[in-house]
């Protein structure tokens, strides 16, 4: 198993509202199937966390999600997802939480973080990420994939509509 984001907790501070989704871009060097997201949080609460589709620099289509609440705890926090196959390329990480300061992040980050106030945790991740606000620094977060193909869901599916219409749809 390997991991993509960011590992160390090492001077985190609290950040984040409640009923604020934030994300961070981080990039997959290599095809693979994701399935756990991990985060660091300074507070407990409730969480929920997914994978951002990257459009020009911005988090956009909900590629996959665990929109169950989640317990969680000050400290590293697992939380396992749909088996998703990516592509290499960017993509963002996300995590929803129901109280404030349950994510860490890193003042002066090097990756682009972006978040919006306007959800709430009720509703859970959007499958379109809402308008976007962002600020320099890096969530304490990472995504867990073996590297390869395998049988895991794509992200994508084919779906007819009616009248022989189709679109292609996240699959989540």
């Amino acid at each position: 198993m390997a991991t993509f984001g960011t590992t160390s907790e090492a001077g985190t501070a609290a950040g984040g509202a409640t009923d604020t989704i934030g994300a961070t871009k981080y990039t997959l060097s290599v095809d693979g199937v994701v399935t756990q997201l991990s985060f660091y949080s300074n507070a407990s609460g409730n969480a929920k966390v997914g994978i951002y589709r990257d459009v020009s620099g911005n988090p956009v289509e909900l590629i996959v999600a665990n929109n169950t609440s989640t317990a969680v705890s000050a400290g590293w926090n697992d939380i396992y997802i749909k088996p998703t196959y990516l592509i290499a390329g960017t993509y963002w990480i996300a995590v929803l939480g129901d109280t404030g300061n349950l994510r860490a992040y890193i003042a002066g980050g090097v990756n682009q973080t972006a978040y919006n106030t306007s959800t709430t945790y009720a509703n859970g991740l959007l499958s379109t990420f809402p308008a976007i606000s962002n600020q320099n620094y890096d969530y304490v977060c990472y995504g867990t994939y073996t590297a390869g193909g395998g049988s895991a869901v794509r992200p994508y599916s084919h779906v007819v509509v009616g009248n022989g219409m189709s679109r292609s749809e996240v699959a989540n």
